[in-house]
């Protein structure tokens, strides 16, 4: 993982989240939250869970194409600053996005020939999602209690 890098789990409606650093005011690694289809860890889940669910957010939002390259297709997305703020739970600083980043975040969406998320960069941002190895069976386990600090809803 890289310095910034994030890594998440989703095991029985819990999300966990892994950083390169203990989570701000805690000495764990780990975090962990519920998650419902209304709360911002739910939002998260929903690209975790079902790789469907990341492109349909995208459903409605005017898009140019970027380019393919090796069966892999990029959409750039305008997507309002309103509804990006509320995606993350954090409805309350659509001001202080405005401010930031303008009207609109754009986004780039990377899809394969299978059309499945490859990647997703948050353009203003400079926060990159990468999926790989859809389809490998892997084996998940929850991390050892000590190492996690619930973080709430």
């Amino acid at each position: 993982m890289g310095e910034d890098d994030l890594r998440m789990v989703l095991i029985d409606g819990v999300l966990y989240v892994l950083g390169t650093k203990p989570l701000k005011g805690t000495a764990t690694p780990w975090g962990r939250m519920q998650v419902t289809k209304d709360t911002a860890g739910g939002l998260l889940a929903q690209g975790v869970e079902d790789p469907s669910n990341v492109l349909s957010g995208f459903k409605g939002y005017p898009s140019t194409l970027v380019g393919t390259v090796d069966d892999v297709t990029t959409y750039r997305f305008a997507v309002p600053i309103e509804d990006y703020v509320a995606s993350k739970g954090k409805s309350h600083l659509v001001e202080q996005g405005r401010e930031s980043f303008g009207d609109t975040i754009h986004m780039d969406v990377s899809i394969d020939a299978a059309n499945l998320p490859v990647k997703i960069v948050e353009v203003p941002l400079r926060v990159t999602t990468t999926y790989a190895e859809w389809g490998t069976p892997v084996t998940i386990k929850a991390p050892p209690r000590a190492k996690v600090t619930d973080l709430g809803p």
